[in-house]
């Protein structure tokens, strides 16, 4: 279920035009922080 909601997130964050690339990294980070992937840091 994690995987499928951070697919989705990731998906729906890097699909913005809104945000600066870095911007985008940033929330990305936060997010799989947010739900303990450190492995995928």
């Amino acid at each position: 279920m994690t995987a499928m909601s951070m697919e989705f997130v990731s998906g729906q964050v890097r699909s913005r035009d809104v945000l600066y690339a870095k911007q985008r990294r940033l929330v990305t980070v936060g997010i799989r922080i947010a739900l303990r992937h450190a492995e995928e840091l």
